[in-house]
């Protein structure tokens, strides 16, 4: 799910694998002492896994550690906006090109520019595993198989945390993205065009880097 998610769960638990007869836990509010959890499980279903266990044990919606994250994370973007402003003793509109599988980072930068940082643009980067992508490209939000590359955290079929930026695009309209979502668990596919991938692609610009030029990369 990525270090962010992970560093927010560490707050809370970490546990046997796959989650057998784990120890009753107590809200966040009175949590001691800690618990460790450990989960092995396939990244895709690791969000599913976490909101069950969330729902079952904690009466508290894993939606709420996941928006807290996305949130968390904004303070990247204001910390280089302000030290590339300070630096050069000018007000600047900066772009971000974020390597992401699950979404939740250049999504935290989306929240910031809403919440008003001068972004011009977020560049979504992927590797092969490039479900992402393929969206912002084509309106084709179409699941596939994994491909194991040498940027594990992005070898993912689908980004846990794209669901919340759809619930945007659907002008926060709940039934909407119900609809969407739901066909999609049924059929592994979603399909976006006109008004609606328009403005996906003013909110976010996209790249593919195949696993050649990841290792390039990665020789720096």
């Amino acid at each position: 799910m990525g270090g962010g998610v992970y560093s927010c769960v560490c707050n809370f638990f970490s546990a046997p694998s796959f989650i057998t007869n784990p120890p009753p836990l107590s809200p966040p509010s009175s949590l001691t002492p800690l618990y460790y959890l450990s989960f092995s499980v396939p990244t895709d279903n690791f969000g599913d896994v976490l909101a069950g266990y969330y729902a079952k044990h904690m009466g508290l919606p894993v939606e709420q550690l996941l928006v807290a994250t996305n949130v968390k994370m904004t303070i990247y973007f204001y910390t280089l906006f302000l030290t590339h402003t300070l630096l050069s003793f000018a007000h600047l509109q900066l772009s971000f090109s974020v390597p992401t599988g699950n979404f939740g980072d250049v999504l935290a930068g989306y929240y910031a520019k809403r919440m008003g940082l001068p972004v011009e643009q977020l560049l979504v980067a992927t590797n092969v595993n490039d479900i992402l992508h393929r969206f912002f490209e084509t309106g084709n939000y179409h699941k596939a198989d994994v491909t194991q590359t040498h940027s594990p955290s992005m070898d993912i079929s689908i980004s846990s945390n794209f669901e919340r930026y759809l619930f945007e695009l659907a002008g926060r309209d709940h039934d909407k993205l119900k609809r969407w979502m739901t066909g999609f668990e049924a059929t592994g596919e979603l399909s976006l065009e006109g008004d609606l991938l328009e403005k996906a692609r003013e909110d976010f610009i996209s790249g593919r880097g195949d696993e050649e030029q990841v290792r390039f990369s990665l020789s720096f």
